[in-house]
């Protein structure tokens, strides 16, 4: 996503947060990224993996 939005001269994506479920052993995140006026959510069993599912779903959307 990153590589995609830097070679068309967009803003760099910023990744938030938006929830944490589930236990602690076994957490769900919740991550929303968002470049420009567009954002995507994903989720994930940790942070890391909720950002990339979310950076798919944002470069999916930007490139359909």
């Amino acid at each position: 996503l990153q590589e995609w939005l830097m070679a068309r001269g967009r803003p760099l994506p910023s990744y938030a947060e938006e929830a944490r479920s589930g236990p602690s052993h076994a957490p769900e995140f919740v991550v929303r990224v968002t470049a420009g006026a567009q954002s995507a959510t994903g989720t994930g069993a940790s942070k890391r993996l909720a950002e990339r599912h979310a950076a798919a779903a944002l470069l999916q959307a930007l490139t359909s």
